[in-house]
């Protein structure tokens, strides 16, 4: 112990020591309790800001992602609807176009029809005449060859 003591008189301690440890305890304590709680308060609401910062943005981008796909799967739905309704009102004009197509092969068929009948008895009407004629040219010729 003397050893210590010794050490202690040639850095110059001597007994105010206690009374210095005693001065710098209570002023640790009075700054501790003036300063570094309110720094720890102001340290621990900037995280808290930035923490809460960073997960508000992470839940936005998250509502986010999840409209942007509900938009993407409501822009498909309505898509395949429009597509849909293309091809049944393409089907309904197919449909209306070869009825009327129908419609005009038969009206043109009929008519056809008509046309043919109409040229068969003129050719008959033709013949008939065609062999009056060439019954009374034979009449004729015989006649001349005969006299």
């Amino acid at each position: 112990m003397d050893m210590i003591i010794g050490i202690f008189q040639s850095l110059g301690v001597d007994q105010t020591i206690f009374i210095q440890f005693g001065v710098i305890l209570v002023f640790y304590v009075v700054i501790s309790q003036i300063l570094f709680k309110k720094l720890l308060t102001v340290l621990q609401e900037r995280e808290n800001k930035t923490v809460g910062l960073v997960e508000a943005a992470a839940l936005q981008s998250q509502a986010a992602d999840e409209l942007a796909s509900k938009y993407q799967d409501e822009v498909a739905q309505a898509y395949r609807q429009s597509q849909t309704r293309i091809e049944s009102v393409r089907s309904k004009i197919k449909n209306e176009n070869l009825e009327i197509v129908q419609k005009e092969e038969h009206s043109l068929q009929v008519r056809y029809q008509k046309a043919k009948e109409h040229s068969i008895s003129e050719v008959e009407v033709v013949r008939g005449n065609l062999m009056k004629s060439s019954d009374e040219l034979t009449q004729s010729l015989v006649e001349k060859i005969i006299n």
